[in-house]
């Protein structure tokens, strides 16, 4: 289908990142053309530099704390410069993979979703010629779906963009999964133990209700999941995010609920999809079947007599 250019990059204080060889560079160059002569600068930024080549070397630091007018007015340079470094990657990243695959989509790097996501938000408008914004969306799930603040985060993408978005990187673990016994805050493991649901039950419910949450976003193109197999190495991070355990077997729950998804997408016709009802109480295994595996049943066969 397409490609993810990067995966996960920090775009945190983005106008302290100036002082490598390459980038001091490029930023002499833009500032040279703001402030022809140094003292342009200096009358600027309230600073006393002999040249830029004393700049490059002082490696000045942007204080965003300072209310002065020349320390703004130096903070408010260096973003600008950060926001052309974000626009020249985006371009470059986007136009090389075109070049060497043209028959695919180009999806921005993967976003992840949270703090990284508050730190992409100033450069959102500079993603135009990705085909289409990556976020990735790993729901606390405290809710039935997406909770009103993960979907206000999915909107600000669209429209900060433009671009419409594709959800990557899903999960919904479940403690019963055995999974988490060892897990504690020093693990690898903590984020997805702190967000998972009790059941596998629970899983597949959640699943299906997060899936139809970003299916009702007119805006959100496509999702994938995790990962085809659960996290269950020797390097202690062990986590239910995959559709098969570590051996193979499928989690039937999560795979029923997923295709009963899939088979009600279609069937829709892009009319919105109801959330399914909660698997709970003493017989929360025998409520999940009737929820959500029957319809997988009825839908699969409605389907083949259309065939």
């Amino acid at each position: 289908v397409g490609y993810y250019v990067d995966d996960l990059p920090s775009f945190a204080e983005l106008y302290r990142r100036v002082w490598s060889p390459s980038a001091s560079k490029a930023f002499v160059r833009f500032l040279g053309a703001r402030y022809p002569v140094i003292r342009d600068l200096n009358a600027a930024w309230g600073t006393s530099y002999a040249s830029y080549d004393a700049l490059v070397a002082d490696k000045p630091d942007p204080q965003p704390s300072s209310g002065a007018q020349t320390a703004q007015t130096m903070l408010r340079d260096f973003k600008l410069f950060a926001r052309e470094t974000v626009a020249r990657y985006v371009q470059l990243t986007a136009s090389i993979v075109r070049e060497e695959d043209p028959g695919h989509l180009v999806f921005s790097p993967r976003l992840e979703a949270g703090r990284g996501l508050v730190d992409a938000a100033p450069y959102l408008d500079l993603f135009a010629p990705f085909d289409a914004v990556a976020v990735t969306v790993h729901p606390a799930d405290v809710t039935a779906g997406l909770s009103p603040a993960e979907l206000a985060m999915l909107e600000l993408v669209y429209a900060s963009s433009g671009r419409p978005v594709i959800a990557t990187g899903l999960s919904v673990p479940a403690r019963d999964s055995g999974l988490y016994a060892t897990a504690s805050s020093e693990s690898p493991s903590w984020e997805s133990f702190t967000r998972s649901v009790g059941t596998q039950e629970s899983r597949a419910t959640q699943a299906y209700n997060v899936l139809a949450s970003l299916y009702n976003m007119p805006f959100v193109i496509g999702a994938h999941w995790e990962s085809w197999r659960d996290a269950d190495g020797d390097d202690k991070r062990r986590e239910n995010l995959g559709l098969v355990k570590k051996d193979g077997k499928r989690y039937r729950e999560l795979t029923q609920a997923l295709t009963a998804f899939n088979a009600r997408v279609y069937r829709s016709r892009g009319a919105p999809l109801a959330a399914a009802p909660p698997a709970a109480g003493p017989d929360a295994r025998k409520a999940a079947a009737t929820a959500v595996a029957a319809p997988v049943v009825d839908d699969v066969v409605d389907l083949r007599r259309k065939d």
